[in-house]
């Protein structure tokens, strides 16, 4: 975590631009626009209160919502979902009350029951019947599962082989795939490292897939100076604050590829809409 915070701190510090000038960096949608008219209603409150617990859990966890969200969206007419995270849950009570129409599925990587246990409890206050808590997988997804969306949240860099992870995957998606991971400055594996802990490079991350879409995540620009204000904050800060740390978030997910490590700290995949893999 540290090693986390005083890399974001060096990236933000260094304020580079997407791309070589600004006009090129690719606007994002108004928050309001992009939650299809629901932030007054009584699920956009709801949504919003979650979003008020991820941003207070810091780090990476409403960025990865809000991109694990945005390919949820990019991804057209689905039924079900299958979310596999080292999170706390909370991104999937969100995404279930936004898109009542999907059934999610929500697993632990951490190998750790309780990691969901706040997002448990809201689930059964709020009656939530699209949300499906499956057991911690540590090893390998169930060949027998089958979802037309599959997601991978921060999870590649934690598994000796993620090539492996990636085809599990491909086998229970029926119509997409999704991956989030850390982009790393060059190769940090060798045979004798059980996980790669500082992420990915660019041409690594596309290696381990079909074709689709490779975007930036944590813009040096917008998430790394965010993840560092909401470390600075407190959770009562982060409350009063929430509206405009949420506006803040919103500019990370933009159509771009970074150019060089100091533009972003991490990378998401979407394959294309009409690959299609029998489970």
């Amino acid at each position: 975590m540290d090693d986390w915070n005083d890399l974001a701190k060096k990236v933000s510090d260094k304020r580079r631009a997407v791309s070589a000038t600004s006009a090129e960096v690719p606007q994002p949608r108004p928050r309001s626009e992009a939650m299809n008219g629901i932030v007054d209603s009584i699920e956009g409150r709801r949504i919003n209160k979650i979003a008020v617990l991820l941003l207070q859990r810091r780090g990476w966890h409403y960025l990865n919502y809000l991109h694990l969200r945005d390919a949820v969206r990019r991804s057209g007419d689905l039924g079900s979902a299958f979310i596999l995270t080292a999170g706390y849950g909370l991104d999937g009570v969100a995404l279930a009350l936004e898109f009542p129409q999907i059934r999610f599925h929500l697993a632990s990587h951490r190998g750790d029951s309780t990691r969901f246990r706040k997002a448990r409890e809201i689930t059964v206050e709020w009656s939530l019947q699209n949300l499906v808590f499956e057991k911690p997988i540590a090893s390998e997804i169930p060949h027998h599962w089958s979802f037309e969306l599959v997601a991978l949240c921060e999870v590649l860099h934690l598994v000796s082989d993620p090539q492996m992870l990636v085809e599990e995957a491909l086998q229970v998606s029926r119509r997409r795939l999704y991956a989030a991971v850390p982009l790393a400055a060059d190769s940090s594996r060798d045979d004798e490292t059980p996980s790669r802990v500082t992420g990915f490079t660019r041409a690594e991350f596309e290696d381990l897939f079909p074709t689709g879409t490779i975007r930036g995540c944590y813009w040096s620009h917008s998430g790394a100076e965010l993840r560092n204000q909401l470390e600075d904050l407190s959770d009562g800060q982060i409350r009063e604050a929430s509206g405009q740390l949420m506006d803040e978030a919103w500019a990370d997910v933009i159509d771009a590829i970074p150019v060089r490590r100091a533009e972003a700290l991490g990378m998401s995949y979407l394959s294309d809409p009409h690959r299609s893999v029998e489970p």
